[in-house]
């Protein structure tokens, strides 16, 4: 038989203290995900070639950003089920930050800062939803 989670096994005091935790962590990726959703614009803006019109940089990065749209309603409701497919998302969006960091230059550096908001906002969803869960009872 398997050993119980001692995570969902807490007292009335402790799940609200877990509760006071995951709203804590909740702000953070909501101030992570508005700031990733100004960054990726901006890093396109500043390292977008000069014989591109502003205007198809600003087509394609809004483009990019679109399945992080996605999100806006589970960072206002904070549902954990959808946190996760979240993180799924970033995972994808930090792949393509990780191969950018070897471009030279502005490029790299740029994309090393992005790839620290997503693996950052990646790490705090996940202790989100475990606090989330905790404070719930084990459940979703």
């Amino acid at each position: 038989m398997a050993k119980p989670n001692p995570d969902l096994l807490l007292s009335a005091s402790e799940r609200a203290a877990m509760a006071d935790v995951a709203t804590r962590r909740l702000n953070w990726c909501r101030g992570l995900y508005v700031l990733l959703l100004i960054w990726i614009p901006l890093s396109g803006a500043l390292n977008a070639p000069s014989n591109v019109s502003a205007l198809t940089v600003a087509l394609v990065y809004t483009a990019i950003t679109i399945p992080l749209l996605f999100f806006i309603g589970t960072m206002r409701s904070g549902d954990a089920r959808k946190m996760v497919w979240l993180g799924f998302v970033l995972l994808f969006y930090a792949i393509f930050a990780s191969v950018d960091t070897f471009r030279p230059g502005l490029d790299g550096q740029m994309a090393m800062a992005k790839l620290a908001i997503e693996m950052s906002l990646f790490v705090i969803s996940l202790r989100y939803v475990k606090a989330k869960r905790a404070s719930q009872g084990g459940e979703f």
